[in-house]
């Protein structure tokens, strides 16, 4: 899958929009490592385009009755050069 990263409020995420809606992704752990130290370099990586997976994990919860799904994007590789 193909997507950009943003951050907002201090986190970043992978933004992937099609014609019908646009998905917002957390980052996994992996991938907000490789991130936090693209950051410490002062890489501008503000909208740049990823190749991600997208990883789901499940949590079932007691009070609800119901699986809780977690989406999170793990980044593959960068597009393009990162300045």
């Amino acid at each position: 899958m193909e997507g950009k990263l943003v951050k907002v409020q201090n986190d970043w995420f992978v933004e992937k929009t099609s014609d019908k809606d646009t998905k917002i992704y957390r980052l996994c752990f992996e991938s907000k490592k490789i991130i936090n130290q693209l950051e410490e370099k002062e890489q501008k990586i503000q909208n740049t385009e990823v190749i991600f997976s997208e990883i789901i994990t499940g949590e079932y919860c007691k009070n609800k009755e119901i699986l809780i799904r977690n989406y999170f994007a793990k980044i593959n590789e960068f597009k393009g050069d990162i300045n």
